[in-house]
């Protein structure tokens, strides 16, 4: 049977309207793949480690090796404690950690009470021996408790060193030392001035490492994932002739945390960190900024996933390149029969 040129120019048309939709999935899909871009502004900088670093025993401050703006190392001294009571509670407890007089004397007594033991059993095997139940008991016993002093004397070294440890400690405690590298931003105590346990005595602040937080909508944070690179420029306020070289500089960093509690004091809204390497000291905390966000695609699995997530039905991948529709034979002239495509060439329309 003979199709009409009407019904064919219908299958083509409908071929076509059920190929747009795969077109138009297969277009969003590029597109998403390629990430969207989010602004947020007066993005601010803060330290990832600053804290008030503290005495941890009380004394007097005898001397503050660092002043406001001096950079120290990890376990590097930022001042002293007066020590000199400390100093010699140690060195007398050296003096008895490292004492063996009383386990040399107690050593000579056990040798003394094993002769003696020695001679008495000597004597009682002798034929009319001259030793009696009593001495020889007795020798026994001595022998016993020369032993018990050689253990106490050992005993009472390990409590001596023991102590000489704590000595020691108590001693160190009169230093303070920087727990973290960075730089000094306040000095809260001077020389001269007592100092109570756990007080603080100056303002530490680690700049190798800052971050910068900000809050997006609750439906935004669904579209990033921690471990996504961010860009921070510097905005900086007023009129000014020159543009800083530093406001030309984009700073890439990470996104480290993804608060999940909902902020609704800041209009149902989710706080955000990144992280950002700091190793010219450029980055100042209190800096703002405008950040830069690459979204990922809308309904994207995210790189961590919560183990009580409910993982949604599966749904076909769509191919980034665009879909082609079924090839049709081309239109012949069916004026002649010869040319005229049979029905076996028809293609074959998709079925729901």
């Amino acid at each position: 049977m003979l199709l009409p040129r009407k019904l064919l120019a219908l299958t083509t048309g409908a071929l076509i309207a059920v190929s747009a939709p795969f077109l138009a999935t297969a277009t969003q899909a590029q597109q998403a793949a390629e990430g969207e871009t989010l602004l947020v502004d007066d993005a601010t900088f803060e330290f990832i480690q600053k804290s008030d670093i503290s005495a941890l025993t009380e004394g007097v401050l005898e001397k503050l090796e660092l002043e406001i703006g001096k950079n120290v190392q990890k376990s590097g001294v930022i001042g002293t404690l007066h020590k000199q009571k400390a100093e010699l509670l140690v060195a007398k407890a050296k003096t008895a950690a490292t004492s063996t007089g009383a386990i040399q004397k107690a050593k000579a007594q056990y040798e003394q009470a094993i002769a003696s033991l020695a001679r008495n059993k000597r004597l009682r095997s002798m034929q009319g021996g001259h030793v009696s139940q009593e001495d020889y008991e007795k020798s026994l016993a001595e022998v016993a408790v020369t032993e018990a002093m050689i253990q106490e004397a050992e005993e009472n070294q390990k409590l001596a060193q023991a102590e000489l440890a704590l000595a020691t400690q108590a001693r160190d405690e009169h230093t303070i030392k920087a727990p973290f590298s960075g730089v000094i931003l306040k000095v809260l105590k001077r020389e001269g001035e007592s100092v109570k346990a756990n007080e603080p005595v100056v303002e530490l602040g680690n700049l190798e490492k800052v971050r910068v937080f900000f809050f997006v909508p609750l439906e935004t944070s669904f579209r990033l994932s921690e471990g996504d690179e961010v860009e921070w420029q510097l905005t900086v306020h007023g009129k000014r002739g020159n543009v800083l070289p530093i406001e030309q500089k984009k700073f890439r960093g990470v996104i480290s945390f993804i608060d999940p509690q909902v902020q609704p004091q800041v209009a149902t809204e989710v706080r955000i960190y990144a992280d950002f390497k700091n190793d010219n000291f450029e980055l100042r905390p209190g800096m703002k900024g405008t950040l830069t966000l690459r979204l990922n695609a809308p309904g994207a699995k995210p790189r961590r996933v919560a183990a009580t997530a409910v993982e949604p039905a599966a749904i076909p991948a769509v191919a980034n390149t665009p879909v082609q529709p079924p090839s049709l034979p081309p239109l012949s002239n069916t004026s002649d029969p010869a040319t005229r495509p049979s029905a076996t060439e028809l293609p074959t329309l998709p079925r729901n």
